[in-house]
C-alpha cells in the first residue's frame, strides 16, 4: 500500500519538474492519476468540457479561474491553477526532511504545508493532499480554487467522472473474493457493452442477459463513457479496458483514442468517390471524366468513361451509373498495389459527406459488437468483410484482397461491340457480372453492385459477411439484439425540412451540437431550450456520431459539414527533409517543386491580408487555407465573405500571440505552410500603443516561429513593411538588401 498512502513524496518532484522544464505553459488541463487506473483521453477531453460547461452554468466565473475536477482520487487541474501553483512553488514545493523535527522525519517527502492537516506525517497520498490544497492552502494565499466533483465517483449535476471496482457488482458472484480478477473482466465488458446505448436500450439488454447485469443495470448504464476507472490490479485488466474502451462506441462516440490492439485510431483508411472531400483519411483516390489533375497530383486519377446512352450531363446518370467510374478505379487499386496499403477501404458517393475519424471510430464499433455476438459473427472479423451504410460501403482488406483474386473475371465491363449486342451497348462501363440482374442494362448504381457482389457474385467461392442495411434509418442488430451504431444520416428525412438548402445547413449544426452530448437527457435539454419537439429531437440524436451524412448537394453545405464535424486532423504525412544535398545547391529549383497543401493564413480578415486570401483560395482550389484572425480592430469577417464558403477554406478565431491556439490550428488542420500577414498597423496608433505593437508583431512571430518548428512547417512566408527601410526620399523604389532605417514603433516591430 505503499504507493498508495505516500504517493506524493514522488508527485512533488514531479511537479518540481513540470515548472522548471516549461511544461506548465504548454497545456490547457493536467490530470494526475494512479497507478491502477485505466484512463481515456479522448473520454476525458469530452468529460472535462461537460464540468467546465456544468460551472458556467452556476457561477460563471468559476469557469474562468483556476479549476481543480476531482474525480475520485484521479485530479484533474486547468493551466490557471497549475500556473497559481508555480507562482507558490517556492513555499508550496517544501517537503519534510529527515533532518526536521521528529514529525518531519516521519513524513519525510511529504508536502510540508500538509502539516497539520489529515495524515500527517504518516501518509501523504493525493486524494487528501489535492483537496487541502485546493480548499485551505491555496485560499489562504488568496487563491480561489472551484472544486466540482467529489472524492467518490457520483457528483450531480456533472457526469460521472469515475467507475470503481471496490463497488463491481460481479464481486462475489465469481469466486476468489472482492475485486476479482474474472469480476473486473466481466464488468469491463458490460460497461463497454453499454456504450451507444440508450437507457431503454441498456435495460433491455440487460433483461435478455439476466443475472446480476439485469439487477445492476443502471451501475453500468451510468459508466458507460466515464473516462476513468480504478482499481485495475493486473496488466491483463488494463489491456481489456484499453482495448473495449478505445474500440467501443461508449456514449462520447469519438472517444477511439490513440493505442493499439486493433483501436480506431491504428486502422489504416483508404477512402475513393468521385469527390476531392477525402484528403484526411490515410490513402484516397479521388476521380473524374470531366477534368485532368496536375502532374504531380498521384492521388487524381482520370477516368476514361464511354459515350452513355445516357447524356452525361443528365443530373441523375452519377448516382445511377456510378459503376461505369468505379469499375476502373477498382482496376487502378488492384494494379498499384494499394491494395495491400491500407485496413479498410471506403467508397462513397458525390453527395456525401465523410469524417475518417468518425469512420475509424464506428468500424471499430461494429467490430466491437461481432467480436461479442454469436459463433458466426465472430468468424466475420476475421474474413471478406463488407459494411453497408447505406449506399456508403466499407470493405476489409480481406475482401478487396479476394476481390483482387478474381478481377480477371469480375472486372470485365460492358462494351458497345461485346457479344449481346444491342443489350450489351446498353450498359457499355457496367460490370458484365450484373447481366441477368437487377438494373441490367439500363443502371449500374454502387448500392445495387456492391451488395450482388457480397451475396451472389463473391458468395459460392468468397464468404462475405455484410451486416449493416441500404437505408439510414433502421438500427441494425447483431444476432445477440446488440444494435449497431448507425452508419449514416440521411437528409431525406431531415426533420428540419428536408433537403431544403436552409433546411440542411440548420441539420447540420443541430447534429454538431449533439456531438459532444453525454446522454439523451442532455439532448433533451438542448431541444426544449432550441424549440425542437422530441422526434425532431431523437432523429438529430442518434445522428449525432454518423461517419456519413447522405445529400449534402451544395458547396456550402459541404464546408460547413467539414468545419464543424469533421474536426480530426489529417493523418501525417513524412514528405523527407525540407532541402536535401541535391537541392541546397539550387534553392530556385527547390522553390519550384515545393507544392503547399494546407495553409495557415494569418491576417485574412484584414484589409490587405483579405484581398490576397480572396486571390490565393480562388487560384489555388488544390490548397486548403486555414484562415487565422483574432477580429480584432481592422479585421472583419466581411472582408473575406466571398470565399467564405470555398471548399477550401476555414476560418479559425485565435491570435498569434496565444502558443495553444497557433498549436491547436497548426495540429487540428494539419498545416504544412505558414503564410504570416497578421500584424497590428499604423504608424500613428504605434505611438500610443508601442508595447501591444511589440507584442502582436515581435512576440505573435516568434511564437508562430516556434510552434512551426515544433510541428515541423516545411514553409514560412512572413510580409512585412517597406516602413522598415525608413522614409522614402525621392521616390526611389526600395530593394530588400537596403538597410533597415524604421523612424516609428510600427516599423521597428515589422
Amino acid at each position: 500500500m505503499w504507493l498508495y498512502h505516500r504517493n506524493m513524496v514522488g508527485l512533488m518532484p514531479s511537479w518540481t519538474h513540470m515548472f522548471q522544464t516549461g511544461l506548465a505553459d504548454k497545456y490547457d488541463w493536467f490530470i494526475n492519476v494512479e497507478f491502477d487506473h485505466f484512463l481515456s483521453p479522448a473520454r476525458s477531453r469530452a468529460t472535462i468540457a461537460a464540468y467546465v460547461e456544468g460551472l458556467k452554468q452556476g457561477d460563471a466565473k468559476d469557469a474562468e479561474g483556476p479549476i481543480m475536477i476531482m474525480w475520485g482520487n484521479a485530479y484533474i487541474f486547468n493551466k490557471k491553477l497549475v500556473l497559481a501553483m508555480r507562482d507558490n512553488w517556492e513555499v508550496l514545493g517544501k517537503v519534510a526532511d529527515r533532518n526536521g523535527s521528529k514529525d518531519e522525519a516521519k513524513g519525510v517527502g511529504c508536502p510540508l504545508f500538509q502539516k497539520g492537516h489529515q495524515e500527517w506525517p504518516g501518509a501523504c497520498s493525493q486524494d487528501i493532499v489535492y483537496p487541502t490544497l485546493a480548499n485551505d492552502i491555496l485560499p489562504h494565499i488568496q487563491v480561489k480554487v472551484a472544486a466540482p466533483g467529489d472524492p467518490g465517483c457520483g457528483n450531480q449535476p456533472y457526469p460521472l467522472g469515475c467507475w470503481e471496482m471496490q463497488q463491481n457488482p460481479f464481486n462475489g458472484t465469481i469466486p476468489s473474493g472482492s475485486e476479482s480478477h474474472e469480476g473486473e473482466l466481466q464488468a469491463i465488458r458490460e460497461l463497454a457493452a453499454m456504450g451507444g446505448k440508450s437507457r431503454e436500450q441498456a435495460l433491455e439488454y440487460c433483461e435478455k442477459q439476466g443475472g446480476v447485469l439485469s439487477k445492476n443495470c443502471m451501475k453500468f448504464w451510468d459508466g458507460r463513457s466515464v473516462p476513468i476507472i480504478h482499481h485495475l490490479h493486473q496488466a491483463s485488466e488494463h489491456a481489456l479496458a484499453r482495448y473495449s474502451h478505445c474500440c467501443s462506441s461508449g456514449g462520447f462516440f469519438a472517444s477511439s483514442g490513440s493505442g493499439g490492439g486493433g483501436c480506431a485510431s491504428s486502422r489504416s483508411l483508404f477512402c475513393f468517390a468521385w469527390t476531392r472531400q477525402h484528403a484526411k483519411c490515410d490513402g484516397y483516390l479521388f476521380f473524374t471524366d470531366k477534368e485532368n489533375g496536375k502532374p504531380d497530383e498521384p492521388d487524381f486519377m482520370k477516368v476514361e468513361v464511354p459515350r452513355q446512352n445516357v447524356p452525361r450531363d443528365h443530373p441523375q446518370w452519377l448516382y445511377h451509373r456510378n459503376m461505369a467510374g468505379l469499375m476502373p478505379a477498382w482496376s487502378h487499386i488492384f494494379e498499384s498495389g494499394l491494395a495491400d496499403k491500407h485496413d479498410w477501404f471506403i467508397n462513397t458517393e458525390f453527395d456525401h459527406f465523410l469524417s475518417p475519424n468518425r469512420t475509424r471510430a464506428n468500424i471499430a464499433a461494429w467490430l466491437q459488437i461481432l467480436r461479442r455476438g454469436s459463433a458466426q459473427e465472430q468468424a466475420y472479423v476475421d474474413n471478406p468483410l463488407m459494411l453497408m451504410w447505406g449506399n456508403a460501403y466499407a470493405f476489409n482488406k480481406k475482401l478487396v484482397q479476394a476481390m483482387r483474386e478474381q478481377w480477371s473475371t469480375l472486372g470485365r465491363v460492358a462494351s458497345r461491340d461485346g457479344e449481346s449486342g444491342e443489350e450489351e451497348a446498353k450498359a457499355v462501363g457496367c460490370p458484365l457480372f450484373m447481366k441477368g440482374r437487377s438494373e441490367w442494362p439500363g443502371s449500374c448504381s454502387q448500392d445495387v453492385i456492391y451488395p450482388t457482389l457480397a451475396w451472389n457474385i463473391l458468395r459460392p467461392t468468397v464468404k462475405v459477411a455484410n451486416p449493416g442495411a441500404p437505408g439510414c434509418g433502421a438500427m441494425i442488430k447483431s444476432q445477440k439484439q446488440e444494435e449497431f451504431p448507425l452508419g449514416c444520416w440521411e437528409m431525406q428525412q431531415n426533420p428540419l425540412g428536408g433537403e431544403d438548402h436552409n433546411a440542411e445547413l440548420q441539420a447540420i449544426k443541430e447534429l454538431a451540437a449533439m456531438a459532444g452530448m453525454a446522454s439523451w437527457a442532455a439532448a433533451q435539454e438542448h431541444c426544449n431550450a432550441s424549440g425542437l419537439k422530441e422526434p425532431q429531437c431523437r432523429t438529430l440524436y442518434n445522428g449525432r456520431n454518423v461517419p456519413v451524412i447522405h445529400h449534402l448537394h451544395l458547396a456550402s453545405e459541404h464546408a460547413l459539414a467539414r468545419s464543424i464535424l469533421d474536426n480530426d486532423p489529417d493523418p501525417v504525412q513524412s514528405d523527407g527533409p525540407v532541402l536535401d544535398a541535391a537541392t541546397t545547391a539550387a534553392p530556385e529549383r527547390a522553390i519550384e517543386e515545393y507544392h503547399p497543401k494546407r495553409v495557415l493564413f494569418t491576417g485574412g480578415a484584414g484589409f490587405i491580408g483579405s484581398n490576397v486570401l480572396i486571390y490565393m483560395v480562388q487560384k489555388y482550389p488544390e490548397v486548403f487555407f486555414v484562415c487565422f484572425d483574432n477580429l480584432s480592430e481592422g479585421s472583419n469577417r466581411a472582408n473575406f465573405e466571398p470565399i467564405a464558403y470555398a471548399k477550401n477554406f476555414v476560418f479559425v478565431e485565435g491570435d498569434v500571440s496565444s502558443e495553444v491556439a497557433v498549436r491547436g490550428a497548426m495540429e487540428t488542420h494539419g498545416v504544412d505552410t505558414v503564410m504570416h500577414l497578421a500584424a497590428q498597423t499604423h504608424v500613428d496608433r504605434s505611438f500610443a500603443k508601442p508595447v501591444e505593437f511589440s507584442q502582436a508583431n515581435v512576440m505573435g512571430t516568434a511564437v508562430l516561429l516556434k510552434v512551426s518548428r515544433d510541428v515541423g512547417i516545411r514553409r514560412f512566408l512572413h510580409v512585412s513593411t517597406d516602413e522598415v527601410y525608413g522614409e522614402n526620399v525621392g521616390g526611389r523604389v526600395f530593394q530588400e538588401n537596403d538597410p533597415f532605417l524604421p523612424g516609428n514603433p510600427y516599423s521597428a516591430s515589422k
